[in-house]
């Protein structure tokens, strides 16, 4: 199985945990939050005219030492 922790949901910008409910788009492959595909009901990209999810190279997942901003994904020093 796919990890997408730390990969933010297309639709509310937060990062995925482990904890979290993950719905995968069979035609693209994008992950979403349960909740929020729930919400739209259907894949915020437009397969027809190609477009597709792509795996972000900048995610990773928090560390002790940073924490990522759910707005904007920038990493953070722990604490600030």
């Amino acid at each position: 199985m796919t990890s997408f922790k730390g990969i933010n949901c297309p639709i509310c910008n937060v990062p995925f945990s482990d904890a979290d409910d993950i719905v995968v788009f069979p035609q693209c492959g994008a992950p979403y939050h349960r909740a929020c595909y729930k919400q739209i009901g259907h894949c915020l990209y437009n397969h027809e005219a190609g477009e597709a999810w792509q795996t972000p190279e900048t995610a990773k997942p928090d560390t002790e030492d940073s924490i990522r901003c759910p707005q904007c994904g920038t990493d953070n020093p722990a604490g600030s």
